[in-house]
């Protein structure tokens, strides 16, 4: 999704930018209040975690909610996603109008670049942007 920050000027956070000795906590509470935008590579393993589920989930979905956030849950493999966005989000990606894990595409790039575009299209819709121009750009 790094392609997809860069062609609209967003700034990208993870929690694998937080360094030894931080206090995480307080760290992603603030990057979920500062975020306008989260991106779930969703699988059965994100939602055993019960941070996920018990503090950041709650506070991502409040924040959808007040329509202060988008939330794009992209469904890795298939898992319980139901019951947390099923009525809540749209998820991705899909073909033919139903949801595809990504890995089960054929080639698996094949699903990274259609949640890839989903994600573009959301964020165009979401925010009322069109991606910069980067071919002919001159280096920076």
């Amino acid at each position: 999704m790094g392609a997809v920050a860069n062609l609209y000027g967003f700034k990208l956070w993870h929690d694998e930018r937080l360094s030894g000795g931080t206090a995480w906590d307080d760290r992603i509470r603030g990057a979920i209040e500062d975020s306008q935008i989260f991106v779930a590579l969703v699988t059965n393993d994100y939602f055993a975690s019960s941070y996920i589920r018990d503090h950041e989930l709650p506070a991502i979905m409040e924040r959808h909610r007040d329509h202060n956030a988008l939330v794009l849950p992209l469904i890795y493999r298939e898992s319980c996603w139901r019951g947390f966005f099923g009525s809540f989000v749209q998820v991705l990606p899909s073909r033919q109008g139903r949801v595809c894990p990504i890995a089960d595409w054929k080639p698996i790039e094949n699903g990274f670049a259609v949640a890839a575009n989903a994600t573009s299209h959301a964020v165009e819709e979401w925010f009322g942007l069109s991606p910069k121009t980067i071919i002919g750009r001159a280096a920076p």
